[in-house]
């Protein structure tokens, strides 16, 4: 039987690759066991879905973007003083 600790760790990997049959069935049997992790693989699957929309929100704002010279200003600002 996998534990939390294992099932949170497939929740997340299955966001990134196909689980093999084995890791799919041993984390479908804890979800429906355990609703933390459940609930933890739904807020995984949302935030999964929903960073790329935001990022793409933020682009899309010419408000959120730096003009030159405010790109300049940060340089001299950030750059390493001897």
């Amino acid at each position: 039987m996998m534990n939390c600790k294992q099932a949170s760790e497939m929740a997340s990997q299955q966001l990134d690759r196909e689980l093999g049959l084995r890791q799919r069935l041993g984390l479908k049997l804890h979800l429906l066991i355990c609703r933390y992790c459940r609930n933890y693989a739904r807020q995984l699957a949302f935030l999964h879905r929903a960073a790329p929309k935001l990022q793409a929100y933020i682009e899309s704002r010419d408000e959120h973007r730096l003009t030159e010279q405010q790109k300049e200003k940060l340089r001299q600002v950030l750059q390493p003083r001897d």
